[in-house]
């Protein structure tokens, strides 16, 4: 039968899984290398794979056809093909909530506690739900795109005309299911809107840029905060670094597409080498430093399975390093905009209340976005101001 195949094919992916690259690349390398998969045997092979990663703390004591089996039921909300030719019985309650499908698993199973999905809780910063945050670590969030406004008509036009459901939780937001229809269609109107978490567009309601002033991504990456900040205020004079020579070629390739042309951009390990900026130069600072990434866990879940709690330490200490050295280049009465994609205290509001401490700045406003309630990820933002 071609769903004990598809087992049978995931339980040798996860096997062969060794955690040094992110799941996507390592997928992709697998079915090049396995070109008799055909898209169906890709995609169902994935989810597979994807499911035993999201319930590892959670069924790592099944063997792996079960576990299989479960985090398959756990992690669809519809009934499924696979599913109803290899566990019908489940199959048949594929649509209730997640913790009524815990409820129904503790029958064979035994206990089955949902914060063992969660690991770490005990560090999770202040406000944030661990049981419904636990249960979201179950579902991939959803797709968000932030729209153009010139084009925002276009693109909802042609999604409804596709038959492709949409929510529009801002006026230039849209979040889409992860499906590979939205993919395509996507695909035929870039330029016209941005792949960017919802949450990481809430990030932007901390920038206040205003027209002339001169602005540093520091930790660029992507440059989604980068685009959001030129979107938000065009006139923006931007500067961008990063220490990832691939990562900045990205980068241009990305500003390019979004027409934008004046900037400065600069590689750079901020942590071992000082820019070239001049002392005092700008008027806003981003940092969207490199963390845990707990907050993504939902999309990433090898790398909450590959998490050690002492790293949260580590990103601490590279975290309050980053915002020393960048503060030089920060006029006074400006704004360092902190931004994390984790959900830990010592990252988040500890790091603002430590800095703070130190006397260079005082918090303006800063805000835990709890994307485990909208299906996003889960972020944090400070807005703080050199005295």
């Amino acid at each position: 039968m071609r769903y004990h195949h598809y087992l049978r094919t995931a339980e040798k992916i996860i096997g062969e899984y060794g955690y040094e690259t992110p799941l996507p690349f390592f997928l992709r390398n697998y079915y090049r290398a396995n070109r008799r998969m055909g898209s169906t045997d890709r995609r169902t092979a994935g989810s597979l794979v994807y499911g035993y990663f999201r319930t590892k703390a959670l069924l790592e004591h099944l063997p792996v056809d079960e576990h299989l089996k479960a985090s398959w039921f756990l992690c669809h909300e519809e009934s499924t093909p696979l599913l109803a030719a290899l566990q019908p019985e489940w199959d048949q309650h594929a649509t209730l909530p997640s913790a009524d499908k815990l409820a129904l698993l503790e029958g064979v199973y035994g206990l089955l506690d949902p914060l063992r999905l969660l690991p770490f809780r005990d560090h999770l910063s202040e406000g944030i739900d661990a049981g419904p945050y636990s249960l979201s670590m179950l579902k991939q969030p959803r797709l968000f795109i932030r729209l153009r406004p010139e084009k925002a008509g276009e693109i909802k036009e042609r999604l409804e005309a596709e038959g492709l459901s949409f929510a529009q939780p801002e006026p230039f937001c849209l979040s889409l299911d992860n499906s590979s229809r939205a993919d395509q269609l996507l695909e035929a109107f870039k330029g016209y809107f941005e792949i960017q978490d919802y949450s990481s567009q809430l990030t932007g309601r901390c920038f206040h840029p205003a027209a002339g002033e001169s602005w540093w991504d520091a930790c660029a990456g992507s440059g989604g905060k980068a685009l959001l900040l030129q979107a938000l205020e065009p006139d923006v004079k931007l500067y961008l670094s990063d220490n990832r020579a691939s990562i900045l070629r990205n980068l241009k390739e990305r500003l390019k597409a979004a027409g934008i042309t004046d900037y400065r951009l600069q590689e750079t390990d901020l942590i071992s080498e000082k820019p070239s900026w001049e002392k005092e130069s700008f008027d806003g600072i981003i940092l969207d430093a490199p963390c845990s990434g707990s907050g993504t866990w939902g999309r990433s879940p090898e790398m909450r399975a590959a998490f050690k709690e002492e790293h949260i330490k580590e990103f601490r200490s590279l975290q309050e390093r980053l915002v020393k050295n960048v503060l030089p280049y920060l006029k006074p009465g400006s704004p360092l905009v902190y931004i994390t994609c984790s959900v830990f205290r010592e990252e988040n509001e500890q790091l603002v209340e430590a800095v703070c401490q130190a006397g260079e700045l005082e918090v303006e406003e800063q805000a835990l976005l709890k994307g485990y309630e909208y299906s996003a990820d889960t972020m944090f933002v400070a807005r703080m101001l050199k005295r």
